[in-house]
């Protein structure tokens, strides 16, 4: 997985899910569910909590591995990032960090569904970076503090 540039590989997979109380009766489905009445006030970290995968799919976020240009050792880095993105790191960083993989013949932890599975929602990282102080400005704004 790499970026439209070529500057950098994904070496991992974060993902922005729904989180939910297993209290609910009617778990959110979708994004847009959480702005129905129904969960007016009703939403945040409360326990026992699980998860679900919105059917209009769900925000992936990769972490980025790259060798600098002016690194002062690339051959160790690139090794390192071969092992990274390799069958066998992949299937470490399943297992030890619960992390998706970017490679479709690893399996992803238990159950989460596989990277083929998933809905991916577009996201436009540049405008998500134009935006960032003021979204920042607008936390601030509504919370107090960043």
């Amino acid at each position: 997985m790499k970026d439209p540039e070529g500057y950098y590989y994904a070496s991992r997979l974060i993902n922005m899910i729904i989180g939910y109380n297993t209290s609910v009766s009617s778990p959110p489905k979708e994004w847009p569910d959480l702005l129905k009445p129904a969960y007016g006030g009703k939403l945040g970290f409360p326990s026992p909590l699980r998860y679900v995968w919105p059917e209009d799919g769900a925000v992936f976020i990769p972490s980025p591995i790259a060798i600098f240009k002016d690194s002062k050792n690339s051959e160790a880095a690139k090794v390192f990032i071969d092992y990274i993105i390799s069958r066998e790191g992949q299937k470490t960083m399943v297992e030890l960090g619960d992390f998706i993989p970017v490679r479709t013949d690893v399996d992803p932890p238990a159950g989460t569904p596989s990277l083929g599975e998933i809905e991916k929602l577009p996201t436009d990282w540049k405008s998500v970076q134009r935006m960032r102080q003021d979204t920042k400005d607008r936390w601030t704004t509504l919370f107090g503090e960043e």
